[in-house]
């Protein structure tokens, strides 16, 4: 259109600048163009607000001005992120009111007895109407302890914040997306999660819940959510935890009956479960010791599953609980008896001397994640599209093995995502050989040092203690611990368009990079050659050469730190910075 043919803007429908504005992923640059004019504004405003996050009172207590001026606009809310928790009032911590006012409440100490008076053993002369109250103490108590075991020493709502945080979050009815985060569980915020009609998503992390006695039972069966994390779940505190020992954890005796959160997985129309081994669900929820039989209750929409390990975070408190010993024994027996299971990412070995998988189990298993040996045993047989093998100290060879038998079995697989413990371009001639109908490739691997040992936990897994000297001796005999490993040089990642992925005619994504031992990407100002201007001129200067033999390709990471994407063959590559590492795969192909 001409620039004199142009529509001018004040033309344009609002309904119209309300779908462009609903468009627009970045938030930042959303932010700005609703405060470039106030008729902007007045567009854009439920399109900034349609993703809420609220880590701390004070952002609340900062926001709160335009859900007042904007009515109607919580409607729009589609996905809220919330770390906001209350303590009871007669506690020492910073307390945020409903105005923002940031105030500190010490509980006073008590007064000392007088000499001649008669101290009474309380057990002994407690009534009937101090009960509760008795209770109610020993429940701060315990929260007490937690708070200060886990090092939750940050801001709290008072009672009256608290209560108009969950009240707006109640009126977030078209809300799809919930994550909760760093919190303490109430039982307020258990029945908020029923008062959401069209909550699809809920994800649980690195949160403290009270004891299932002082939470009111509700039906978990009814709520709405398909897709539920578990993940870092915190029990109380209920003896202990005061005293470091040797730089470790304290000592402390936990609440372990979590059975109340755990039962959120019973969600009739539940289809994607993520738990780690702080949330059992398998042993604790789906499978139940009746009679002296077990008696199994699964969702019967269950499509999607993955069972990880619990991520530790640098200065965060992650003790090991009782009820994580035996993790993740009954998930073999769970997945056997889930025939609608389509996805399943298993961070854990099989069991040993184990008939599992039953050849009849899983018959509609397309897309699995795990160490080498489990996915070779989980897809025999089974109509796969997607594999992804995590890390392992498999050699070359065992990986060529794996990938010429699943090739002769799956022929037709549209995803490979594979670590490898060490750079061989023989094992990408040989996936672009055996599988010429992949869509998505992801290989990586690690780099080490001449005479660096390989220090990923997972090379050592199934180790024991009494062995690992021997295991040491051994592993300082291979060649990649005498000479290092390194990754490709320049020439060869130049050559992988034309040498390699050229076979692959359907490929728009090729993922081919090392991870950094400490599992964060870095950004450094150029990759191979320092003399380009920009990483990003030497990245696009890297994979402008494949353009001719890969025209499907719109997705290229070829460092942990930046990834190259194109909207259309032909289009420009352009750099995307990659901030986050994330564990396992996506499934996206």
């Amino acid at each position: 259109m001409e620039p004199d043919n142009m529509i001018p803007a004040e033309q344009i429908p609002a309904e119209l600048w309300m779908s462009i504005f609903e468009l627009m992923d970045a938030p930042g640059d959303l932010s700005s163009v609703v405060r470039s004019c106030r008729r902007f504004h007045n567009y854009g405003v439920r399109a900034l607000h349609r993703n809420v996050v609220w880590r701390s009172p004070e952002q609340f207590t900062n926001n709160a001005p335009i859900w007042a001026a904007n009515p109607g606009i919580a409607l729009s809310v589609s996905s809220l992120e919330l770390g906001i928790s209350t303590l009871p009032s007669d506690v020492t911590a910073w307390f945020v009111d409903e105005v923002g006012h940031v105030s500190l409440y010490e509980i006073p100490e008590p007064p000392l007895p007088h000499p001649d008076e008669e101290i009474v053993d309380w057990p002994d002369m407690i009534a009937d109407e101090d009960a509760v109250e008795i209770l109610q103490g020993h429940a701060t108590s315990a929260l007490m302890k937690s708070i200060d075991y886990y090092k939750m020493h940050h801001s709290y709502a008072t009672v009256g914040l608290y209560q108009a945080v969950m009240n707006r979050v109640m009126s977030f009815t078209n809300i799809k997306n919930l994550s909760l985060r760093h919190l303490i569980f109430t039982d307020q915020l258990f029945g908020v999660l029923y008062q959401l009609p069209q909550l699809s998503k809920l994800h649980v992390e690195f949160c403290l819940f009270p004891s299932r006695q002082s939470i009111t039972e509700r039906d978990p069966f009814t709520l709405p959510i398909t897709d539920l994390s578990l993940l870092n779940l915190r029990r109380q505190v209920l003896r202990g935890g005061d005293h470091i020992h040797e730089g470790h954890h304290p000592f402390a005796d936990m609440d372990d009956d979590v059975d109340h959160v755990l039962s959120l997985a019973l969600a009739h129309n539940l289809r994607t479960l993520r738990v780690d081994s702080t949330a059992d669900v398998f042993a604790n929820v789906y499978r139940k010791r009746l009679g002296g039989v077990y008696v199994y209750t699964i969702p019967g929409q269950l499509q999607h599953l993955y069972v990880q390990r619990k991520q530790a975070v640098e200065g965060v408190v992650q003790p090991v609980y009782n009820t994580e010993q035996l993790y993740p024994g009954a998930v073999y027996s769970i997945m056997e008896r889930c025939p609608t299971l389509t996805t399943i990412s298993l961070a854990y070995p099989l069991p040993k001397h184990s008939t599992f998988p039953k050849p009849d189990a899983l018959p509609n298993l397309t897309r699995c994640e795990g160490v080498l040996e489990a996915v070779m045993a989980l897809t025999t047989g089974r109509p796969l599209e997607a594999i992804s093998i995590l890390r392992s100290d498999t050699p070359t060879e065992g990986i060529l093995e794996m990938l010429a038998r699943k090739a002769n079995e799956h022929p037709g697989l549209q995803m490979l995502s594979l670590h490898c413990k060490t750079w061989d371009l023989e094992i990408l001639d040989a996936i672009c050989q055996l599988f010429p109908e992949l869509r998505k490739l992801k290989i990586t691997f690690d780099l080490r040092e001449p005479g660096k040992m390989w220090e990923h936990r997972d090379y050592w897994s199934g180790v024991q203690p009494f062995e690992m000297f021997d295991a040491l001796e051994e592993a300082r005999t291979h060649p990649e611990f005498i000479h290092g490993s390194k990754g490709p040089d320049e020439d060869t990642v130049v050559s992988f368009g034309p040498h390699f992925l050229y076979r692959l005619e359907h490929l728009h994504t090729a993922h081919i990079y090392a991870l950094p031992i400490n599992q964060k990407p870095d950004h450094p100002p150029y990759v191979f050659d320092h003399t380009f201007g920009s990483v990003e001129e030497e990245l696009r200067n890297l994979v402008i050469p494949w353009n001719r033999f890969c025209k499907n390709l719109r997705d290229v990471q070829l460092h942990v730190g930046y990834a190259m994407r194109r909207d259309y063959d032909g289009g420009v590559w352009r750099i995307q910075t990659i901030k986050d590492i994330r564990d396992g795969s996506d499934f996206n192909f």
